[in-house]
């Protein structure tokens, strides 16, 4: 690659070596600002707050005073969160935002603005009109209580603007502008992938730990791994803005005694998540009874495909389910899952079809790509194994569009040996080339390499 590039690289790197974690840093200033009470505490004071109110111990306003000042702490984390992940956003407009949520729905200027009207208003009204008791007395509340607005506001304003002014904060939003010139998976940026996956499980779940997040009572997060964070990032971010209600409806999912897809760990429970994302799809709607009567379809196709002898089969019934209900069609309109699972893999999985590979996140595994154009069409598949070449399973098998046609995968491993051989030999030479190709090529290995 070009050394200037080479350069810009490791300068751009070495500018965040000394920034705190973000996630525990926010996480402690959450905690801090809720008076030292965690997420579940808090939760648990919203729900008497509802039983208090459903109860009649307490009026409507006693009810939005607590409930403002229970939502005090999230409200913060939230806008900052959004301030550091999103370079478009402003301080200005983040802290409009934050503003409007704590002083009614204005900001100190539509609050003074509604002030000045309110008090014109009075002013235009006939003199025997302002002299009564009453009139008097229905301006003067609606003046103090935008008075108050005011005053909430500019409070509001410079509790905002001191979080979003701390250096940890800055440095670790320039991270997420850094992240966008390079590649997802490089270990110079991994700890905002680290922190951005663990942060919105906290957050869907109402936990304060990712760790105590559950499914059917089993703490599926509570040993993840390199490789399992980075695919959970990928299926949580591919939700888009339904992502807690995609999430619940999978917990709900894999919960349910009458669907076969269940979910142990995170990996399978990443599988549940991608199969309501396609079930909901396929039946136009997020009805839970057609998506469950969906993925039970989907999962009985796969559990009755009768594999070939010795074929290397996708890891899980789910993951096998999932991927066969989402790409057997790439390969013909009439591919059953059966299909997918035999015929497809039989054709694209083999020896010749081995176009390279790279080292996973953490350098535990290999991911072996294949690549087969028929027809004008690049069919792609990938292959995960140890990092000996032992222990084979398939990750995915699908079909790019004809752009993709000569868009092949960089060769950073070379094998010598079939997958699950046990004899496969990998080198870690960087690709030579001066290409913006070869600069992205060199950063999967310098990846691979420093992890």
């Amino acid at each position: 690659m070009a050394v200037r590039r080479k350069d810009q690289f490791f300068s751009d790197t070495a500018k965040f070596k000394e920034t705190p974690q973000y996630r525990e840093m926010i996480n402690a200033t959450e905690t801090k600002i809720a008076g030292g009470k965690s997420i579940e505490v808090l939760n648990q004071e919203k729900q008497q707050l509802e039983t208090d109110k459903q109860a009649k111990k307490i009026d409507e306003a006693e009810y939005k005073k607590k409930m403002s000042e229970i939502n005090h702490s999230r409200q913060i984390r939230k806008c900052v969160d959004k301030y550091v992940q999103n370079s478009s956003t402003t301080q200005e407009s983040i802290g409009d935002e934050y503003v409007k949520q704590r002083a009614n729905g204005k900001t100190e200027q539509g609050w003074k603005e509604t002030h000045e009207n309110i008090q014109k208003k009075f002013d235009n009204l006939a003199d025997n009109v302002k002299q009564r008791p009453d009139v008097q007395a229905n301006f003067q509340k609606q003046l103090n209580d935008a008075s108050a607005n005011i005053d909430m506001a500019k409070e509001a304003r410079l509790e905002i603007n001191s979080q979003l002014g701390k250096d940890w904060v800055n440095e670790t939003r320039n991270l997420y502008t850094v992240k966008d010139n390079y590649e997802r998976n490089e270990d110079f940026i991994w700890h905002v992938t680290n922190d951005n996956t663990k942060s919105s499980i906290e957050e869907i779940w109402g936990v304060s730990d990712y760790r105590q997040a559950t499914v059917n009572d089993v703490q599926i997060f509570k040993d993840l791994d390199t490789n399992t964070i980075d695919d959970m990032n990928c299926i949580i971010n591919s939700c888009g803005k339904n992502t807690a209600e995609v999430v619940n409806l999978a917990k709900r999912i894999a919960e349910d005694q009458n669907c076969h897809m269940k979910a142990d760990n995170a990996r399978e429970f990443g599988h549940v998540i991608n199969a309501v994302r396609q079930a909901s799809g396929h039946v136009g709607s997020m009805n839970y009874d057609q998506i469950r009567n969906e993925i039970n379809t989907m999962y009985k196709s796969a559990e009755q495909a009768v594999l070939h002898d010795n074929q290397v089969q996708f890891l899980s019934m789910n993951s096998a389910a999932v991927h066969a209900y989402k790409h057997k069609e790439e390969f013909g309109g009439n591919t059953t899952t059966s299909d997918y699972l035999t015929n497809v893999r039989d054709n694209l999985i083999k020896p010749q079809n081995t176009n390279g590979g790279v080292y996973t996140q953490d350098g535990s595994g290999i991911s072996t790509n294949y690549h087969l154009t028929e027809s004008g069409r690049y069919r792609f598949g990938t292959v995960r194994t140890d990092s000996n070449g032992g222990n084979p399973y398939i990750k995915t098998m699908h079909v790019r569009s004809e752009a993709g046609v000569g868009q092949q995968p960089p060769i950073n491993i070379t094998h010598t040996a079939n997958p699950g051989s046990g004899n496969t030999t990998a080198s870690t030479a960087p690709p030579q080339n001066n290409s913006l190709g070869g600069f992205t090529s060199t950063l999967s290995w310098l990846g691979s390499a420093f992890c």
